[in-house]
């Protein structure tokens, strides 16, 4: 009888570069030539103080981070009440990065997690 020394090791071994390969080949940057471009508007039709239609004023453009998406374009359409001049931005895209911010909340939270992990 011939006895292979650890076997099971060597199999799980090759099993985790196998899944190492496969998760390398399906980031964003393998996926996606170029980084994606998302589109982000308002999701308010009308001015809940006066009811008017809201105006254009102005687009926002920036490359923003998440652990999902990876790097993605954000383009944001910002609205505003003719009348009161109230401000109408994206709500999906505030769920994902902080207003004015480039790093996601997932990014923001797994450093601080491994900050406070690592004793810093």
């Amino acid at each position: 009888m011939v006895r292979v020394k650890n076997s099971g090791f060597t199999a799980l071994k090759l099993l985790k570069q196998f899944v190492n390969k496969v998760i390398a080949g399906t980031g964003a940057g393998t996926l996606f030539a170029k980084i994606p471009t998302g589109h982000f508007y308002p999701e308010t039709l009308e001015c809940p103080a006066c009811g008017s239609m809201p105006h254009i004023r102005k687009p926002r453009t920036k490359t923003a981070v998440t652990m999902d998406i990876g790097a993605f374009c954000a383009k944001e359409t910002v609205l505003s009440c003719p009348h009161d001049q109230t401000v109408f931005a994206s709500e999906q895209l505030r769920s994902l990065v902080p207003e004015r911010g480039t790093c996601g909340f997932d990014v923001i939270v797994e450093v601080a997690t491994s900050s406070m992990w690592m004793g810093r």
